[in-house]
């Protein structure tokens, strides 16, 4: 005995030789444990096995993966023992071969080790489940070669083939909603046409509805009297016996399958337009608007003399032309239809409503007396919509139907204008609003002919070009209804929608001077609020990016924050990252240039007692003053002054110039804020006689502190100068060219 081949084969133990079908004796050896099946190989023999799970009694035979010719010596293959049992069947053909693998012994069109190996059908026959049909037209045929009744329909695969003409691996060959064996045996309808009586119902929603599939007559009849008969239930999808198919108070014939403006009814019965097409005529043009505005619905405007009717032609000259006046519903022989004030382009462009005169531009909501602030500006969403399929064969509609933060109330709706494309349409929409999206499947070609009718793939996916970086469209799509959908047969979107956002993020300054609060250069420590709009945002993720320089944000959670400027120049940037997109606001913090500073009205200079002493109050401005710097403190440093000429003594002696200068010092209180109140004071030191004639020059240095630092303004200090004259003190002080005088009364 040799062992040509080890071979693991399941449900194999205690293994006993099966005679019944067995062409050769085998034997089942032990060998120092391990099992082998043995038996003798003829010379210009070919061997093939068979194992059958006891547990099916011996009613399934499955093909092991082997084939093996014999050379008039043993064969053994080692198997595997761990189940309890388990049977063999040895079978064998004499056929001359030289390629056992790839000939096709019962010429089936299948080669050997592809029947055993992928189909587990017998390849010394060529029927394996003996239905009439060999197994390789069913492989190729794609019905079962091991199942008599591959679709399971009541009727054997080679009697489909053979004696009705339907498919074998079709349960349903017409489509018709009825199985091949149901029409055969019970209903007597044709299962090779889907429409027996041709009535245009088929056979199905006939024998659904309780109608005569073999009568003509019954597809002008109006069972629920809603005024649709029934063939256009059927074509509508509607419940022939109940008015209001879809319970939604509607009578069926006063919805609007097709969504193009026009009921079932008028359709039908007044326009004899077709009521589950939107555009007729198929001219681009939807049937409810050609109609309302002189157009013909079932003549092909680009067929007739007239150019202006074209779907590209603007004949208003408003800038829209006629296939976008159609699209947002506006008169295209008007270039104002609302008689506003505004074109309808300018009301597209600028999200109001161009068919209602409330609704401007300026006031989009239509409220008495306008907003109480200006509208938010205008985010571009394109929208990508229809079907990208090779089909070519579908028409959808999408609607944008405004949830919060969109004053002009209006739900947006576009629809395709041919068959079989994709779109892209602009809509002009308002930052920090929220829509929910859907998508309907609107029509199918009626030219289309294939199989599935409809054919749902789609495309429904949103970018847009807003070159704000503080706005974002943002969708969330929980059900997955956006991007390129394959599922031909069912209309994946059908019932479900989406959300979008135009995340806005706004800002206002804390302070209210200067009075623009929204402006994006602030002052050093100045405080600015921030808001993510709308306010049913999904929660952010906030951070300061950029050279913040010590700048901080604040709370760093939820819709609101606050910036507070760094304590230098810097450039900082507030982000929010909402679904994995950012929106952001890029800043300009400044620090002081000039400080600016005004006598007070009633202040005087006057002297001290017992000491020399000047006091002087004023209001100080920080510069530049487009920016706001209350929340820092100007301080007005310490410093000697240095005098010049006379001044008195105590004993009334003169100090002429060659002497040394009369020490001065100075006092300064701290200023607070862009406008404040503050004192200085300056003194010699000793006791003050009456005053003689002299000058003298105080230069006082400027800082500013925010937060924990302290910085120098070294290009704004100030000069003080006082002249004594006939014993008054005269005080003089300049700012960056602004000078003001006090004199002692």
């Amino acid at each position: 005995m040799r062992r040509i081949l080890i071979l693991a084969i399941y449900l194999i133990s205690a293994f006993s030789p099966v005679s019944a079908q067995i062409e050769q004796a085998s034997d089942l050896v032990t060998v120092a444990g391990d099992k082998f099946l043995c038996w003798f190989g003829h010379a210009g023999r070919t061997y093939f096995i068979q194992v059958s799970d006891p547990n099916d009694h011996l009613s399934k035979w499955n093909w092991a993966p082997i084939i093996e010719s014999g050379n008039d010596e043993p064969i053994s293959y080692e198997v595997d023992g761990s189940s309890e049992k388990g049977f063999f069947r040895l079978k064998y053909t004499d056929q001359i071969t030289n390629d056992p693998d790839n000939d096709d012994f019962d010429g089936d069109g299948i080669s050997n080790l592809n029947e055993i190996t992928y189909y587990n059908c017998d390849p010394l026959h060529a029927d394996t489940d003996e239905d009439g049909l060999d197994d390789g037209y069913e492989i190729w045929g794609g019905s079962d070669p091991t199942n008599t009744d591959s679709d399971g329909d009541g009727l054997s695969d080679g009697d489909e083939y053979w004696i009705y003409g339907t498919s074998p691996a079709d349960i349903d060959s017409d489509g018709d909603g009825l199985s091949d064996g149901f029409e055969l045996n019970q209903s007597n309808t044709s299962p090779t046409s889907a429409d027996s009586d041709g009535d245009g119902m088929n056979d199905g929603f006939e024998v659904n509805y309780a109608f005569d599939p073999l009568d003509s007559a019954d597809g002008a009849n109006d069972y629920d009297t809603d005024g649709l008969n029934n063939f256009w239930e059927f074509k509508l999808k509607l419940n022939p016996h109940l008015a209001d198919s879809n319970n939604n108070g509607i009578s069926d014939s006063l919805e609007d399958r097709d969504r193009d403006g026009l009921t079932n009814l008028a359709e039908v019965i007044t326009h004899n337009t077709l009521p589950d097409q939107p555009d007729t005529d198929n001219d681009g043009l939807s049937d409810g608007w050609e109609i309302i505005y002189g157009y013909s619905a079932l003549i092909n405007n680009q067929s007739d003399s007239d150019p202006d009717n074209n779907e590209s032609a603007d004949p208003d000259a408003d800038g829209l032309v006629n296939s976008a006046e159609d699209q947002i519903g506006t008169n295209p022989n008007n270039a104002d239809t609302d008689s506003d004030g505004y074109s309808d382009f300018e009301e597209f462009q600028n999200a109001s409503n161009a068919t209602d005169a409330t609704s401007t531009p300026p006031n989009p909501g239509g409220q008495p007396g306008g907003p109480s602030t200006p509208p938010p500006p205008i985010v571009p969403v394109h929208v990508e919509f229809g079907d990208h399929s090779s089909s070519h064969s579908e028409k959808y509609q999408v609607s944008l139907e405004p949830l919060e933060g969109d004053a002009n109330m209006q739900v947006r709706v576009r629809t395709n204008r041919n068959y079989g494309e994709t779109q892209t349409e602009t809509f002009n929409l308002p930052a920090g609003a929220k829509y929910k999206i859907t998508l309907t499947h609107i029509g199918t070609d009626p030219e289309y002919d294939d199989d599935p009718k409809p054919d749902y793939d789609y495309t429904l996916e949103l970018t847009s070009n807003s070159t704000d970086p503080a706005i974002q469209v943002i969708p969330e799509d929980n059900a997955g209804i956006l991007g390129v959908h394959g599922e031909s047969e069912e209309f994946f979107a059908d019932g479900k929608d989406a959300t979008m956002y135009t995340a806005w993020m706004t800002s206002e300054t804390v302070a209210t001077e200067p009075p623009d609060r929204q402006r994006r250069k602030v002052g050093v420590a100045e405080k600015v609020d921030l808001r993510l709009k709308p306010a049913s945002l999904p929660s952010p993720t906030w951070a300061l990016n950029g050279t913040p320089g010590t700048s901080s944000l604040s709370p760093m959670a939820g819709i609101t924050s606050k910036l507070t400027a760094g304590e230098v120049a810097c450039t900082p940037a507030t982000e929010a990252t909402i679904n994995g997109k950012t929106v952001k606001i890029d800043w300009q913090v400044i620090q002081p240039t000039s400080v600016v500073f005004k006598n007070i009205p009633g202040t005087t200079v006057s002297q001290g007692t017992p000491y020399l002493a000047l006091v002087f109050s004023a209001e100080f401005f920080v510069g530049p003053p487009d920016v706001n710097f209350q929340n820092i403190t100007i301080e007005e440093e310490a410093c000697p002054a240095v005098a010049e000429g006379y001044f008195s003594s105590q004993n009334g002696s003169m100090h002429p110039p060659s002497r040394d200068p009369i020490p001065m010092t100075g006092t300064v209180d701290p200023v607070r804020g862009t406008k404040a109140d503050g004192t200085d004071k300056i003194g010699s030191g000793s006791a003050g006689p009456v005053y003689q004639p002299g000058t003298f020059l105080w230069k006082i240095p400027i800082s500013y502190m925010a937060g924990s630092g302290k910085y120098s303004l070294t290009t704004v200090d100030q000069e003080k100068t006082m002249t004594i004259t006939n014993n008054k003190a005269t005080l003089t002080w300049s700012k960056n060219g602004a000078i003001d005088t006090v004199t002692e009364p």
